[in-house]
């Protein structure tokens, strides 16, 4: 299980260090003291939730097409390229959240 499970990591590691950051929409909040939040995806999410394709009546995630999310603060903003690289390589970026 372990060795399955690094193997994995390495195949998917050393393919998304060869897949290309897309351009994608950030949102950034400043705050007083200097320090900011961004938002990716959040674009897509509106227009899902807008249009009720998002969650069904009873609360369940129920849209099946392409879509990812990632919220942080200012020291994590590896993370969230690490993400957005890894949704690339999976194909799982929304068409409006790209520039």
């Amino acid at each position: 299980m372990i060795r399955k499970r690094t193997i994995q990591r390495l195949i998917e590691r050393y393919k998304i260090s060869i897949t290309p950051i897309p351009k994608v929409r950030l949102r950034v909040k400043f705050r007083r003291d200097g320090s900011w939040t961004c938002d990716f995806g959040e674009i897509s999410a509106l227009v899902l939730i807008a249009a009720g394709e998002y969650w069904d009546e009873n609360g369940n995630y129920k849209y099946k097409g392409k879509h990812t999310f990632w919220g942080g603060q200012d020291y994590v903003i590896h993370q969230m390229w690490r993400h957005i690289q890894r949704s690339a390589y999976k194909d799982n970026i929304h068409p409006l959240d790209l520039v």
